[in-house]
């Protein structure tokens, strides 16, 4: 029954690299009835970056985790969006005994595809991908409870399930971090309402 939030306290840059690439692994466990909220700041793609990244989840089916990735697609006060070289994000998640739950994998090669485009990025510039793993009476609950939208000139927020009835994954894309970071916050107060039937918090002034 351990709680925890896990944040970082400030964004993470991936700086430019003329050789080679940064790799970030990432294990998490959840024994019976545990929660935990896993919300870093956002990660900056500078110029030539290359990341990848992999989580994986042991997850117990009575517990709750909030997983959320927020990326930028450089830095907009220099001109330097969609300049890094490579994303590669993959997320598993499975059960104690080894049941496999999900794969998310998320692979962005912005030289070699037009992000630009319609039912890719178009105007937006920061995303989030967030997993949601949750008994299935609690994501069915947070699921009625948000409302997916698209907003030309804000944010596009779109939530489906998982299969396995792992829970639920949700994608947010939008011009400025401060406006997917709320939006990401807003989804975990649901969760944590759903859950453990309390409110987060007024966030600090200085996030």
């Amino acid at each position: 029954g351990a709680c925890a939030l896990i944040s970082t306290g400030a964004a993470t840059k991936i700086a430019e690299m003329p050789a080679d690439y940064s790799l970030l692994t990432t294990h998490l466990r959840l024994a019976d009835n545990a929660y935990a909220e896993w919300l870093p700041e956002p990660t900056i793609l500078c110029r030539h970056a290359r990341l990848c990244s992999t989580t994986h989840i042991d997850i117990s089916p009575t517990a709750t985790l909030f997983l959320s990735e927020i990326y930028m697609a450089g830095r907009k006060h220099r001109g330097e969006l969609w300049e890094f070289d490579i994303l590669s994000a993959r997320t598993t998640a499975s059960r104690p005994d080894g049941q496999p739950l999900m794969v998310d994998h998320l692979l962005v090669e912005p030289a070699n595809d037009d992000v630009r485009r319609v039912g890719v990025m178009h105007r937006y510039d920061v995303w989030a991908c967030v997993m949601i793993l949750t008994p299935p009476s609690a994501a069915n609950r947070i699921y009625e409870c948000v409302e997916s939208r698209f907003e030309p000139d804000g944010v596009a927020v779109g939530l489906s399930h998982l299969p396995c009835e792992a829970g639920l994954v949700a994608r947010i894309a939008g011009r400025e971090s401060a406006e997917v970071k709320r939006v990401v916050r807003q989804l975990c107060g649901v969760v944590r309402r759903e859950v453990r039937g309390c409110d987060m918090p007024d966030e600090f002034p200085w996030r």
